[in-house]
């Protein structure tokens, strides 16, 4: 009877912080901001710059995962490189029953030519890594690698022909432009020109019908990567975007005798220009949401959520979120100091830090998270750290994040879930979330029929799941919450 207690109190402290934060916590799997041509020109190489990719197999979603990385720039036997880093592997089932994948080259390219200067492959498919080197340090390299390929291609907008060397052979590789597309990924959608690819080196591999999807923004990023084999078809879709900026070596300054200047005029100081938020989001700066929290149709509370300032924070561009208790009701989970803020990066809404202070039977929901969102890590505790996926959300930004998902429902008979799988950082570890979307549906809403979605929220903890989470979208542009619901406990909006 003691553990039923218990685990109730932990299922009602799991929707207190829910009802509070968000929701949930989820990982928005696409780090990606859009800048026009207006702003910076193509840059070849982008140092820090790192694209993540999930790679699905005919029904098999997550077969695989690829990732590219600018690792760094600087001098290789004084020749200016740049240090790109490649890795694919193959996951689960599709590595024990089809393809058994697990690759890694990094690439030392000269930035005056993009032509690979060093190459080093490891081949992990037999267990023992095996290594393979090639230098043209003392021999310049003529032709291309499929690394420094994948950056060519860019540069020209997947258009022209290339010379590539791979295993011992010349290959060339023709790309030409067949259209547009738009491609939707489970963070955003992107407007996309396609190129189709042809080359000998397919031909060799029995590969067929590929095809990349540029982006149309300046960067040009491959956003959908596709071709069949005659095993099946696998599509490579961006799973992630960020760029690590380095921080530079600071030049010493030379110590000079000082020189009396004349005192300057004061001048008034300059407000900081502040920036509006992307028109990609569906809020704005200063956004109040508030909730009437009830249990059995009993109100325990009432919640606000709010879009604050964007600012500089340690000089990283940031955007704070904040939920608040406005109303605490008899029997109230809630105390009237409960709050929780969240620092995020104010176009894909990924959390910097996360901070929850509750008191009474949640107290021990509070706490700081920071989160390392270039090497997947997230800091909590006196001294603990975990390793998570990139882009991994906090429950408050989510609760933000969650309005811009593609959660179309699928209109497909032949396959009719479309479900968006994400993760929640709870606790201790990243959970993986499940989103179910339905069909848009008229709901009863402060007395009005208005148009909504629902969807229902797996999260792979039975105690929670049995409460049947579900949260109701409004269909119009800002994708408001309208309702959650968790067991016995609902929250509303309050117009």
């Amino acid at each position: 009877m003691k553990n039923s207690k218990n685990n109730n109190l932990i299922n009602l402290g799991f929707f207190a912080l829910i009802a509070l934060t968000g929701f949930a916590a989820v990982v928005h799997f696409s780090h990606w901001r859009a800048v026009s041509a207006q702003d910076v020109e193509f840059e070849r190489f982008r140092e820090g710059e790192k694209l993540t990719y999930d790679i699905s197999f005919e029904n098999y979603r997550n077969a695989a995962y690829a990732e590219v990385f600018v690792a760094s720039k600087g001098k290789l036997e004084g020749k200016s490189a740049v240090e790109i880093r490649g890795r694919l592997k193959s996951v689960d089932l599709v590595s024990a029953a089809f393809y058994l994948l697990d690759y890694s080259r990094t690439v030392f390219a000269s930035q005056d030519t993009g032509l690979p200067l060093y190459i080093k492959d490891v081949s992990s498919v037999s267990g023992l890594p095996k290594e393979e080197i090639k230098s043209f340090l003392n021999s310049p390299a003529t032709n291309l690698d499929l690394l420094t390929l994948f950056y060519r291609a860019r540069e020209t907008g997947g258009a022209g022909s290339f010379s590539v060397l791979e295993k011992g052979q010349v290959y060339s590789f023709s790309f030409a432009a067949t259209g547009g597309e738009r491609v939707t990924t489970a963070g955003r959608t992107f407007e996309t020109n396609v190129s189709s690819v042809t080359s000998g080196y397919f031909v060799d591999n029995e590969i067929t019908d590929v095809q990349v999807n540029f982006s149309t923004s300046v960067e040009r990023v491959p956003v959908k990567i596709s071709f069949r084999t005659p095993k099946g078809r696998f599509e490579a879709l961006l799973a992630g975007i960020s760029v690590l900026k380095p921080t530079p070596t600071p030049t010493p300054e030379a110590i000079e005798t000082p020189t009396p200047t004349p005192t300057p005029t004061p001048k008034p100081a300059v407000e900081p220009k502040v920036l509006p938020l992307s028109p990609d989001l569906p809020f704005s700066l200063g956004e109040k949401l508030e909730y009437q929290v009830s249990k059995s149709g009993s109100s325990v509370g009432r919640l606000q959520f709010e879009v604050g300032e964007r600012k500089r924070i340690k000089n990283v561009d940031s955007l704070v979120l904040k939920a608040s208790v406005l109303e605490q009701g008899n029997g109230s989970l809630f105390s009237a100091a409960d709050t929780a803020i969240a620092t995020v990066d104010p176009f894909t809404l990924v959390p910097f830090r996360f901070e929850v202070k509750l008191a009474g039977p949640l107290a021990t929901w509070s706490g700081t998270s920071i989160f390392d969102q270039t090497l997947g890590a997230v800091a909590f505790g006196a001294a603990q750290r975990t390793e998570v996926p990139v882009g991994t959300h906090s429950a408050l930004s989510f609760a933000y994040a969650l309005r811009s998902f593609n959660l179309r429902h699928s209109k497909d008979p032949k396959n009719p879930v479309n479900d968006t799988r994400v993760a929640v950082f709870a606790g201790d570890k990243a959970l993986i979330l499940t989103l179910r979307p339905s069909p848009p549906g008229l709901i009863d809403f402060d007395g009005e029929k208005i148009s909504a979605q629902l969807v229902t929220i797996i999260t792979g903890v039975p105690s929670v799941d049995r409460l049947s989470p579900k949260i109701w979208l409004s269909t119009d542009a800002s994708r408001v919450p309208l309702r959650l619901t968790i067991g016995d406990y609902s929250a509303e909006l309050k117009r």
